[in-house]
């Protein structure tokens, strides 16, 4: 399970939000020295670290359907969290127009796993609450992630309920793209795994604590 401990979610969130203030404004002599001597320093180091990277998904025939940019928070030898912020413009080359997203997400793919997940954490659309995409494992290479979408979708309501999509939009796929038995068997395995871990409310799956991480990374950004 990924941890939000490096973000100090457990530290008092006013004191972080005014230690922060007075290391931005500090000259270069000053930070390092309120590194030494305060352990909030190593969050701020951490949002310093982090970088903006490009995200693409496609579908399994290599066509495009969006792209656009977002802050990468995290990652280790399963997994990839992406901040992106409410208003962030995206390209949808289906419509071959740029948008802009309506609300502000904390994105998580897998290395390994045939699915990825969105939590929506500043709501505006008030559409989903998660948001859950059926997909071969990602891919970062340099500066791009790249995933390639399998159709099914999970969304999980506002009232939390979840609801499987796209089954059609599947099976059509199968024969037009040419999905092997083994792609079929691994999205159809994936979705028994999102399922299993909604039930249970854990990582990937623990929104609240995505909700507190994504507000964290906002304020501190700022």
């Amino acid at each position: 399970m990924a941890s939000l401990d490096f973000l100090g979610l457990d530290a008092d969130y006013a004191e972080q939000r005014r230690f922060f203030r007075i290391y931005r404004l500090a000259p270069a002599a000053t930070q390092r020295s309120l590194t030494s001597l305060n352990p909030t320093a190593v969050l701020i180091t951490r949002i310093r670290d982090m970088r903006k990277i490009r995200v693409v998904s496609q579908k399994y025939d290599g066509s495009l359907r969006d792209e656009y940019r977002a802050l990468l928070v995290s990652q280790d030898s399963a997994s990839i969290e992406l901040f992106t912020a409410l208003g962030t413009p995206y390209y949808d080359h289906r419509k071959g127009a740029w948008f802009e997203s309506e609300d502000g997400l904390v994105e998580i793919y897998f290395k390994r796993k045939w699915y990825n997940v969105w939590h929506i954490c500043e709501q505006i659309s008030r559409t989903n609450r998660i948001y859950s995409n059926i997909a071969m494992p990602v891919r970062l290479e340099g500066d791009t992630l790249t995933w390639v979408d399998l159709d099914l979708d999970f969304r999980v309501h506002m009232d939390g309920s979840i609801e499987l999509l796209d089954e059609d939009e599947f099976q059509h796929n199968v024969l037009k793209m040419g999905y092997s038995k083994r792609l079929i068997a691994a999205a159809r395995a994936a979705c028994d795994e999102v399922l299993e871990r909604f039930a249970r409310q854990e990582f990937p799956f623990n929104h609240q604590e995505q909700i507190a991480l994504y507000e964290r990374i906002k304020a501190l950004i700022k």
